[in-house]
């Protein structure tokens, strides 16, 4: 009988256990977006509503609205494969906010924000920018906007530019190694071409 008692007894500290760190994860949870939304409100709202405004009117050019589907499919494949291979997410942008793709977290880090931030600050600008990303555009729009103001190198922003700078070709004829080339040079540097291409040759991309 003790031991019976014994096992009911330390069953039911585990399921207390368990109840109490579930309930602290989902305190943490909301209390890290209660702070996203008062960061917000009351510290960047005008830089982040200004940040969006600008995004809205680069949806709309044609440069963006141009950029075809394969591309962006690609785009997708390469930025999900590039994540999972180098944790390019930090445990607050993947998890906390819900963000199991990647894409606005990506936008955030290439639109250009206003010198003077340290670095505490400036993550949490950018952790709560992505968040108002994430909120007002859909994946597809989030992705085309990425790729417009991605930096290649060599002064080349946007893959349209950097299509024409390293293949002197426009966006529509690149094949998928020219552009596992582009995405490379981009998370790294256009140290030696060639062997970039020949890396994502030997990719399966």
């Amino acid at each position: 009988m003790n031991n019976r008692d014994n096992k009911i007894g330390f069953k039911f500290k585990i399921e207390k256990f368990l109840v109490i760190i579930f309930t602290l994860f989902i305190g943490i949870f909301f209390a890290i977006i209660i702070s996203i939304e008062l960061f917000y409100h009351f510290y960047e709202k005008n830089e982040i509503d200004k940040q969006i405004e600008l995004i809205k009117t680069l949806i709309s050019q044609n440069i963006i609205t141009n950029i075809p589907q394969n591309i962006i499919d690609y785009s997708d494949k390469y930025i999900f494969k590039y994540d999972e291979k180098h944790k390019y997410s930090s445990f607050l942008e993947r998890y906390l906010l819900k963000n199991p793709d990647t894409y606005s977290q990506h936008l955030a880090r290439v639109i250009e924000i206003k010198k003077g931030k340290k670095t505490l600050e400036l993550n949490l600008f950018r952790i709560t920018l992505a968040y108002k990303i994430k909120q007002n555009f859909k994946k597809n729009q989030i992705i085309r906007v990425y790729l417009n103001r991605l930096y290649f190198f060599n002064k080349q922003y946007g893959i349209e530019n950097a299509s024409r700078y390293y293949f002197n070709k426009n966006m529509l004829e690149l094949t998928n190694v020219e552009l596992c080339t582009l995405f490379k040079i981009a998370n790294s540097s256009p140290k030696n071409i060639d062997i970039i291409k020949e890396q994502c040759l030997e990719e399966d991309y």
